[in-house]
């Protein structure tokens, strides 16, 4: 590793310029994973038997590529400005001003939800910093064209020797004190003993440095040579579409790259050279076509790897050594493992990749009759739940095939939670269209709905440009894709209002604004591809709208009305209609809340914040006692009125007049009378709760006049008291006083006034 670098003033005013939208720029990658992957050759991949599999194709789609951010000086242009001899790192920014440009959107968008949250919960602080913020991007593109910075002609960071203190930075403009001028009026640090010239050998750019020997040492270099080892550390990269490029010597040399299509963002990084964690981790993995990608929806998150079979076997040898039936499943298994969600019908689902199912089904077969006796009739702890578990006949598309299904019903909170989500409690395995199949959800109605789409166009078009060509090309041995779409729909804001009523912390408006600060991201995918031995990490954003096009603009403004507090059914319902056949319509409808509850579980993330909020409620003893009601869930024994009475049944099995058709037509319900009794019980709830609400407000009201009157009542007596007892104080001093008045003694008779006796 090498030694702590010092942050030089060239490398301060680069992050300058680019601290507004892009501090990509300014993060030099300084410590890297170890390690360059071991290159060996894919082994071939095992031929299907088409007599039982028809082979699935990730064939080329037509999708609309994104809008490619245009520069005004070519890659390889700005490579030769990397100085000649260096072998550390630089960094080439082709573009600056658009960055700048995604600030000034970014503070446009986030101006009205920062504004209601502060008010929300009250924080004058956090306003303050945004309003500084905003008015520092203003400050600095003033700033910039007082100095006649043309930055669309890109910004270059090199070094002419090892160290910080070496470094060039090289910008457009007509004159050198405005770029010095630039560095003082932004009041960098000691950035008036910065030396900035033009720079004879690179006409129109002037550079800046430590010093004037930094710059007599600089000297413009080879573009293609940069150019064939940028080639060789990001294989697959398309170094064009380039917005930055940069390198560190790091680990044997790393290559980062980014992109920035309208309404996304790519970063590639390419694996270091040393090492053998990547080595081994790469070794368990190996490019190839991703057959199962068929069963991911648009919109639906995802997880998808090709593991080398081989490999995996040789460092666990157990997996080689497996006893029939079920070595098959090792045999056919092509090394793809998939897992996702999915929103209609709403499931869950894990599949590996098959060259042959029949194998699998005799396994299915045998696992299914060993576990049978082992599978209890309840679950423990719950007495009122029932497990069922049997083999059934199960039809996939155009396959009937062998299914293990395990049943679960007596749950209370089951209703609800497909009311919530759209998820049901059956599990299913089963082996069709070349993958052994793993299914929690759809009940016997709906798992035959689990198939593969036709095509992955739809697919593909919905996943950022750069993954859909690597895996058309087959570079790609994992992915991950991650939609958040279902964060600001409808469906999730219904479910966190009903779940969380009871928590008094909880604000919806301070919740929906909370959410409103991830309303522009509609997105996020990372993924790997190996190219001759070398990997590479990719991860990207996508955006739910762009400024590039109509169709994003409309988006964009879509997203701001709503994160205003606008209606999102109504705001993405139009842009489903408007829109049908746009790679973004999953994204639109989620945010609508067109395709039902499901949603949730099937971009993960919707499902994860409503479980966790269900979680909460249950953990802090906060449970909506009337969840089910309020959500106009009909109670579970609503559904069998036959059954409530059996004893009722039998007079009109003995009277032939009354076991006419059409007297027992309403006992067998349609899908449109549940729903029309699933409406009348909804706005029975609703209308009892409302008679319930108002009898509670006029209780309320009744208590407040009563305790009102006790108060005026208990105040007069109070006063009374008072009055009383002053009186009779005031009584008992004048009586006091009265008997301390002195009174007149009467005179004491002398002895000549006493009358004696006479004497004998």
């Amino acid at each position: 590793m090498s030694s702590p670098r010092v942050v030089s003033r060239p490398i301060a005013l680069s992050c300058v310029l680019l601290a507004a939208a892009a501090p990509l720029a300014c993060q030099q990658v300084q410590e890297m994973i170890n390690g360059k992957p071991e290159e060996k050759k894919p082994d071939p991949v095992v031929a299907v038997d088409t007599k039982t599999v028809t082979p699935p194709v990730v064939a080329p789609t037509a999708m609309p590529k994104p809008v490619a951010e245009t520069h005004a000086v070519t890659l390889d242009e700005m490579l030769g400005l990397v100085h000649a001899d260096s072998t550390g790192e630089f960094v080439i920014v082709r573009n600056p001003s658009s960055l700048l440009d995604l600030g000034d959107e970014a503070f446009k968008f986030y101006d009205g939800p920062v504004q209601t949250l502060v008010g929300l919960v009250g924080a004058p602080e956090v306003a303050s910093g945004f309003a500084a913020a905003k008015a520092g991007l203003l400050e600095a593109r003033k700033q910039l064209e007082t100095a006649g910075i043309d930055l669309s002609r890109g910004l270059v960071m090199t070094q002419t020797a090892s160290g910080g203190s070496s470094a060039v930075l090289l910008v457009s403009a007509a004159k050198a004190d405005g770029v010095k001028g630039l560095l003082t009026g932004l009041k960098l640090p000691d950035a008036d003993k910065m030396v900035c010239q033009a720079i004879d050998a690179a006409p129109g750019y002037v550079g800046c440095a430590d010093s004037e020997a930094v710059l007599k040492a600089y000297k413009p270099g080879d573009g293609k040579k940069r150019r064939d080892a940028a080639t060789a550390g990001l294989p697959g990269v398309n170094l064009d579409e380039l917005s930055l490029l940069a390198f560190s010597p790091d680990n044997g040399g790393v290559h980062v790259g980014a992109a920035t299509p309208a309404g996304a963002g790519v970063v590639h990084i390419g694996l270091p050279a040393d090492g053998d964690d990547i080595k081994q981790a790469m070794a368990s993995l190996e490019p190839g076509p991703s057959t199962t990608l068929r069963f991911a929806q648009p919109g639906a998150g995802f997880l998808w790897a090709r593991t080398d079979v081989n490999e995996m076997k040789k460092q666990s040898p157990q997996l080689g050594a497996v006893p029939p039936p079920f070595d098959g499943v090792m045999g056919a298994w092509n090394g793809e493992v998939f897992f996702g969600g999915s929103s209609d019908p709403a499931a869950l689902e894990m599949r590996l990749g098959l060259s042959d199912t029949k194998p699998i089904e005799a396994a299915i077969t045998a696992g299914a009759a060993a576990l049978k006796t082992q599978i209890p009739t309840t679950i423990p702890g719950i007495d009122a739940s029932k497990l069922s578990f049997d083999l059934v006949d199960l039809k996939i598309g155009s396959e009937t095939v062998k299914a293990a299904h395990l049943g679960v019903t007596g749950i209370d909170a089951a209703p609800t939670l497909k009311h919530l989500v759209g998820l049901g409690l059956d599990g299913w395995v089963f082996a069709a269209e070349g993958s052994l199949a793993m299914v929690v959800g759809p009940d016997a109605d709906n798992v035959g709905k689990m198939v593969a789409a036709s095509s992955v166009d739809a697919t593909l078009a919905s996943l950022p440009h750069a993954l859909a060509d690597d895996l058309k090309a087959n570079r790609v041995n994992f992915m991950m894709h991650i939609p958040v779409d279902a964060l600001q729909g409808p469906s999730l804001r219904r479910g966190l209002d009903a779940v969380l009523k009871n928590v008094a912390q909880y604000q919806p408006e301070q919740a929906r604004s909370a959410l409103s600060l991830l309303a522009p991201l509609s997105s996020g995918t990372a993924w790997i591809t190996e190219v001759g031995g070398v990997g590479v990490v990719h991860m990207a954003v996508q955006g739910i709208g762009n400024t590039a096009d109509d169709e994003g603009k409309a988006a964009l403004a879509a997203a701001v009305a709503v994160a205003g507090g606008g209606d999102p059914s109504a705001l993405f319902g139009e842009l489903v209609s408007k829109y049908p056949g746009s790679p973004r319509l999953a994204a639109y409808q989620a945010r609508a809340g067109v395709n039902g509850p499901g949603v949730l579980v099937g971009s993960a993330v919707g499902g994860l914040a409503l479980t966790g909020a269900i979680a909460y409620t249950i953990v802090n003893g906060a449970v909506n006692p009337n969840l089910a009601t309020e959500l106009g869930v009909p109670p579970p024994d609503a559904a069998k009125p036959v059954e409530a009475k059996p004893e009722e049944t039998k007079p009109v099995e003995a009277k032939p007049v009354e076991t006419k058709p059409e007297e027992t037509k309403p006992v067998e319900t349609t899908p449109e009378d549940k729903a029309a009794a699933d409406k009348a019980a909804a706005d029975k709830a609703a209308a009892d709760k409302k008679a319930a609400d108002k009898k509670a407000a006029d209780k309320k009201a009744a208590e407040k006049k009563a305790a009102d009157k006790a108060a005026a009542d208990k105040a007069a007596a109070d006063k009374a008291a008072a009055d009383k007892a002053a009186a009779d104080k005031k009584a008992e001093e004048d009586k006091k006083k009265a008997e301390e008045k002195p009174t007149e003694k009467p005179k004491r008779k002398g002895r000549d006034q006493i009358a004696l006796p006479p004497a004998k």
